[in-house]
């Protein structure tokens, strides 16, 4: 799949790659960011499936390590909302901020 993609569309079909958009898909083709959360991104645009990704794909990689469905939505909106570079969400999750909002 990897060669043919590849060689019919150019660049960017790896086998690597080619897992991690399957990763992608499996996690996030049911995934609904639930009622409370979405009134955060009540400004942003909204598509019919009521489901929009506004971050990187570098970014998408990193929150599909989260096994936590609501932490990982937690990550997913902070970032978009407070524009988080990579490094910024990775920092941010390796110091356990939603554990420690979620204790207040």
């Amino acid at each position: 799949m990897s060669e043919y993609l590849s060689k019919n569309f150019g660049k960017g079909f790896s086998v690597t790659n080619l897992k991690q958009m399957r990763q992608f898909y499996k996690i996030y083709s049911c995934d609904q960011i639930g009622q409370t959360l979405s009134d955060q991104f009540e400004y942003l645009p909204k598509v019919d499936t009521g489901r929009k990704f506004f971050l990187s794909w570098s970014h998408y990689l990193q929150l599909m390590r989260i096994d936590n469905v609501d932490e990982r939505h937690f990550y997913e909106i902070e970032s978009a909302k407070n524009d988080w570079s990579l490094s910024e969400l990775e920092r941010q999750y390796n110091s356990s901020l939603y554990e420690r909002l979620a204790i207040k």
